[in-house]
């Protein structure tokens, strides 16, 4: 089934195909899909290699976390996987999936499967600031950054990072204006601009998941290429 669905949507244009292992919902894990299928190692590599057959001229790359629980953290094993399959490139989730999101991201664990891997390794959970970004790439030796909820409400996070790793100074906030503008572009209800004594506070309440930025993390590499330096992707994730 996911092997026809990746040949579907590469006929209609898909450019990659990413495989989310990493989803922690209650319903998905429930159905053996998302996280909940960190528990069975043989069915993964199976999904992976159908996936990877299936499209041979399009990058599939697979995000997970670091493991079913924390008795059971299987990223290292899953990587061997990935790699054996042809994955492109790992997004990692640093919790488990009996963790949710509580607690603080597991970064030693996305650093031990980064010394690991022949593949790029992303990072992925709680980088909520520039400061962040710089610190969890320092930990992690990742070769990139998947920003998910702290973009919601805020997708000029990521030209900020970009401009702090860059430059190691902060950006100033964005102008109202263009938080109007951005609103009025994206789905969800609009953007509320409170006064507050002479100074604009602005809120938005649309949920807003960014997916691109001005990084990337470019062409993918094959399995027989070195990975290059570190750089920045501003994808979807938790």
């Amino acid at each position: 089934m996911m092997a026809d669905a990746a040949r579907h949507n590469v006929e209609r244009g898909a450019q990659i195909i990413d495989i989310n292992m990493g989803c922690p919902a209650k319903k998905i894990c429930n159905v053996m899909a998302g996280s909940a299928l960190l528990r069975d190692e043989p069915l993964v590599g199976r999904i992976l290699e159908a996936v990877v057959n299936a499209v041979p001229d399009t990058p599939v790359t697979l995000k997970i976390r670091t493991g079913w629980d924390k008795t059971n953290r299987n990223a290292l094993a899953i990587l061997k996987i990935a790699e054996q399959s042809g994955i492109r490139a790992l997004a990692m989730h640093g919790r488990t999936r009996a963790c949710g999101y509580s607690g603080q991201a597991e970064y030693e664990t996305i650093a031990a499967v980064k010394a690991e891997a022949r593949i790029p390794i992303i990072a992925n959970g709680d980088i909520t600031s520039p400061e962040k970004a710089k610190r969890v790439l320092e930990l992690t030796g990742a070769d990139a950054l998947m920003i998910g909820r702290a973009a919601q409400g805020r997708p000029w996070l990521f030209r900020e990072i970009e401009h702090f790793l860059k430059t190691g100074t902060h950006l100033l906030p964005p102008r109202v204006d263009e938080i109007h503008d951005i609103s009025a572009r994206a789905p969800g209800r609009p953007l509320r601009v409170l006064r507050h004594r002479n100074r604009r506070a602005c809120r938005t309440q649309a949920h807003l998941l960014v997916h691109q930025g001005s990084g990337g993390i470019g062409r993918l590499p094959t399995r027989d290429e070195p990975v290059a330096g570190q750089q920045t992707a501003t994808t979807g994730g938790q």
